[in-house]
């Protein structure tokens, strides 16, 4: 979890230089946090431990 941090910090510095329209921009920012969330909770199912 902490190895996170200096990663969100570098990747939302990153976009916040960007020259780009707002939707574009929410659009890179919240897909990636949504797929690593889908990829996590598909890990969590198929190893048994969600229902737990």
């Amino acid at each position: 979890m902490v190895t996170l941090v200096p990663v969100a910090a570098v990747y939302f510095g990153a976009l916040s230089t960007l020259d780009s329209a707002f939707v574009a921009k929410s659009l890179l920012v919240v897909l990636p946090v949504q797929v690593a969330a889908c990829v996590y909770l598909v890990y969590r199912y198929w190893s048994g431990r969600l229902l737990r």
